[in-house]
């Protein structure tokens, strides 16, 4: 059985039985129940690469992706 609990305790999502092909393994619920805290450490990278001059970090690739994958998880968009 797999269970994520919400900082509140709330259920997030919960696989219970013995299926050959569950809906969310072990790896899975590890990575549901990390999201929060791997986003506040990127978006604590993110803020930190922005007080770089602008020529080491604007456009940067790297910076990009954090910044989108920080819109994704939170439903924001990234321009």
């Amino acid at each position: 059985d797999y269970m994520v609990e919400g900082p509140n305790g709330e259920e997030i999502i919960w696989q219970d039985g013995n299926y050959d092909t569950p809906t969310i393994s072990l790896a899975d619920a590890r990575l549901i129940a990390a999201a929060p805290d791997l986003l506040e450490a990127l978006t604590t990278l993110a803020n930190m690469a922005a007080c770089f001059p602008d020529e080491l970090h604007k456009d940067h690739p790297d910076v990009s992706a954090a910044l989108a994958a920080i819109a994704k998880a939170t439903g924001e968009t990234h321009e």
